[in-house]
């Protein structure tokens, strides 16, 4: 098929066939050769989006803001299926429905200190809810995490315990901070699709991401010229197991000199297909930090010590996964060991609770983009393997 430059040169002109095709040769290969370049970049982004390689012993800090609330019907109808389901896992997303209704959107701040896929701290701060913290660590060899009210040690060989999942907080550490460092290319990294179909048109150029007719987003951005490329506009433009789901779109805010150079994207909004505003990330800081500085976030405090993030702390249960068995302790104000448990305390389950909805909520948007399969295939590993 003949090329914009053939159409243009080769109507209605009188150059020969000689001319013509020297004419041809050099504009089809300026033509393709700044697609290549940007798919070769596009590349680039999405594998560090990937591995977190761009970020290792940095801190970030950002707000989510969830918005999401369907229709009074459907809230309803998720009423009616978990009547008589206290312990339902999507009990917490019910609740949340209602929170929203009430008092307007949920607000948590996140925060990461990362070094590497198998050594970071995870804080979580619920700002609206009762449970106001959930914190969750690992450095490869140890891992532990807490709330107000307990402390869980965890074996990195053995199996992961109930609401410490290690593998979806991976994933969402990568997401969380890839959507800020690496904007739009963090979604068809962690979904493992495929780049290719560079258009450039207008200053902007779009980028294709698929896997076969499974599906696809299409992602796009200005400056095509720039040395590290962000997508402004994320949407999904095929999804076979959730069709209902295209026309989801991610709306991308870039900086503007206010972050470290790393940084590109400032805030995200998430939107349905129906153009509801889901959720909204807002980036509140980003900074280099020192090995020694890294180092003071990943050991467990003492029972009755302190935690450079959260302070002095008070725990009433000690969940001890790092040996032989599971026993739950109860802890006097002396953070001694007074009585062995079958369950958790009910605060403490709370707090498990909706850390977990979290995860869940997580999962059901992971759906649309096959983030889920990312997840589940995680899931069947126990902590990351002892570093050598």
């Amino acid at each position: 098929m003949p090329s914009r430059f053939q159409s243009v040169i080769g109507v209605g002109s009188a150059f020969s066939g000689a001319i013509l095709s020297m004419v041809v040769a050099v504009p089809s290969q300026a033509r393709t050769a700044p697609a290549d370049r940007i798919l070769e970049r596009a590349k680039k982004e999405a594998q560090s989006a990937g591995t977190g390689s761009t970020y290792s012993n940095w801190y970030f800090s950002w707000l989510q803001e969830d918005h999401d609330l369907p229709s009074q019907a459907e809230i309803e109808a998720l009423r009616e299926r978990l009547r008589d389901k206290p312990d339902h896992r999507e009990r917490p997303v019910l609740e949340g429905y209602d929170r929203r209704l009430k008092k307007g959107p949920d607000v948590a701040r996140f925060e990461v200190w990362f070094r590497s896929q198998s050594h970071w701290r995870f804080n979580t701060t619920y700002l609206q809810t009762p449970v106001n913290y959930f914190d969750i660590v690992t450095d490869g060899r140890i891992g532990w995490g807490m709330g107000p009210e307990q402390l869980t040690l965890i074996d990195p060989t053995g199996t992961i315990p109930p609401g410490y999942d290690y593998p979806a907080s991976e994933g969402m550490i990568l997401q969380g901070i890839g959507q800020f460092v690496h904007p739009g290319f963090v979604l068809p990294a962690m979904s493992k699709l495929e780049l290719g179909g560079v258009i450039i048109a207008g200053g902007v150029w779009t980028i294709t991401a698929s896997r076969k007719d499974l599906i696809a987003l299409e992602l796009s951005g200005p400056n095509p010229d720039a040395d590290r490329l962000a997508a402004t506009d994320v949407r999904l433009t095929r999804s076979a197991k959730l069709p209902g789901e295209v026309g989801r779109r991610w709306a991308i805010t870039l900086t503007k000199g206010t972050f470290p150079p790393v940084i590109l994207a400032s805030e995200v909004r998430e939107f349905a297909p129906d153009g509801r505003l889901l959720r909204r990330y807002v980036l509140e800081k980003a900074e280099a930090k020192s090995d020694e500085e890294m180092r003071t976030m990943f050991a467990p405090p003492a029972i009755d010590g302190t935690d450079p993030i959260r302070g002095p702390v008070t725990f009433k249960e000690l969940h001890d996964h790092s040996g032989g068995g599971v026993p739950v302790y109860t802890l006097n104000h002396l953070g001694e060991k007074r009585v062995v448990l079958g369950t958790e305390l009910p605060e403490v389950r709370a707090a498990r609770r909706l850390r977990e909805a979290g995860w869940w909520a997580a999962g059901v948007l992971a759906a649309s983009i096959v983030f889920i399969r990312v997840y589940r295939v995680r899931a069947r590993r126990s902590l990351p393997a002892r570093s050598s």
